[in-house]
């Protein structure tokens, strides 16, 4: 290590962790902190997916063979663990200005500074377990890149019947035939009938919340229930809970944002398909925005289609100005949990139905989510890293319901 580095007592590794943790919260994360997380001793996990629990024990006459029960309904998964990491570089001016001697604020700022990079880092690496989780419960699929750059494609095997799409007549807040109760109790009895469990927990963010506050049918309703229509208004969640039946309504509206690089041009008024370095995590019918890197100016655009092969996303229409290869960036943001979405699911059937299984990396063989460091000789600088490997697994596959409502 070059001299001087561990002078700094800031950059040491014991250091690093409590300067983020000391005065500023991670992200709100409920998936990952609704569910248990536990070791597993290699990064290729295996794991049965129950389908109910709904059997008996057959009678026999005293003294007879007790018969064998067959392992039915049961499936077999396995999944190579993902592996997500990235690292920033300080130069040589940065780290000087860590140990500058005589001026305190001086030193004050810099380490604001580290803290807030490093912050800003965890964070992603939070954020990135919590879009597994989410994407795991919601749509029942995972995609991840392997080692070689190989990508990997994880199918949980959630049954159609609970991964509902409402027809347009029906959509929450437009549909002439909109039914927002019946189709709540429809997700209650699927999810009774196929495991024998009631829905815990309801996932909705703000705009499904305010579909259901002003639905002219749900207001009719409580205007004859013991809450009135005006608790319904001040404390929604509760009185739905309560009406729904479903001791747990969160409203849940954090985001993530997907960042990549233009890998060739765009000519304004005549380019749809939008060449990126990574488009694995874009989504189709949400914001593609287009940013120039040194003027600040942006535009925004549908996603249509997503090409990840062919390495390009596809808009609905032409960017009315051109935009550089290698320069300028594109960026999505998205809600973990869709506006025209809602999940509903039974936290334990015999047992929680996900756990976050990590797996071992690196030399030591460490477990979860990792912050360490490496100097450079020449220029002389400082990589600070982030690390993370692991896989959710979803045990009882019948105890999630989605609901796109379209609304």
């Amino acid at each position: 290590m070059p001299k001087g580095l561990n002078d700094i007592p800031v950059l040491r590794l014991s250091t690093l962790n409590k300067l983020v943790s000391k005065d500023m919260q991670p992200p709100k994360t409920f998936f990952s902190s609704l569910f248990p997380t536990k070791n597993y001793p290699s990064d290729t996990i295996e794991w049965e997916g129950i389908v109910g629990n709904l059997g008996m024990t057959p009678f026999v006459a005293p003294g007879a063979v007790a018969p064998a029960l067959a392992p039915s309904g049961v499936s077999q998964h396995s999944a190579r663990c993902a592996f997500w990491k990235e690292k920033m570089y300080m130069d040589e001016e940065f780290l000087n200005n860590l140990r500058q001697p005589g001026t305190r604020a001086t030193y004050e700022r810099a380490e604001m500074r580290l803290a807030r990079e490093l912050y800003k880092m965890k964070n992603r690496c939070l954020r990135r377990r919590e879009w597994m989780n989410a994407q795991c419960l919601l749509n029942g699929t995972l995609s991840y890149l392997g080692t070689g750059g190989i990508k990997f494609s994880v199918d949980y095997d959630i049954q159609s019947t609970h991964q509902v799409t409402l027809g347009s007549t029906y959509k929450w807040g437009s549909g002439a035939d909109r039914n927002i109760l019946s189709d709540i109790y429809d997700a209650k009895e699927t999810i009774q009938d196929d495991t024998n469990s009631e829905i815990t927990h309801m996932i909705i963010n703000d705009h499904s919340l305010r579909l259901m506050v002003e639905d002219p049918g749900l207001r009719t309703l409580l205007q004859k229930n013991a809450f009135g229509e005006g608790s319904f208004l001040v404390r929604p969640k509760m009185v739905l809970g309560s009406l729904f039946g479903i001791p747990n309504i969160v409203e849940y509206n954090e985001k993530y944002k997907v960042y990549a690089w233009l890998t060739a041009a765009v000519t304004a008024s005549s380019t749809v398909n939008i060449y990126l370095d990574d488009v694995s995590d874009f989504v189709v019918g949400e914001e593609l925005r287009l940013i120039n890197m040194v003027t600040g100016a942006w535009e925004e655009q549908t996603i249509s289609a997503v090409s990840i092969e062919s390495g390009y996303v596809t808009v609905d229409t032409a960017f009315s100005v051109s935009f550089q290869a290698g320069r300028d960036r594109a960026v999505m943001t998205r809600k973990f949990v869709p506006d025209d979405t809602v999940l509903f699911f039974a936290q334990n059937v015999d047992g929680p139905i996900l756990e976050f299984m990590q797996s071992p990396f690196g030399l030591d063989r460490h477990y979860g989510q990792k912050v360490d460091r490496e100097p450079e000789w020449d220029p002389e600088g400082l990589w600070i890293r982030v690390q993370d490997k692991g896989m959710p697994v979803l045990y009882q596959r019948d105890a999630t319901y989605k609901l796109v409502h379209g609304g």
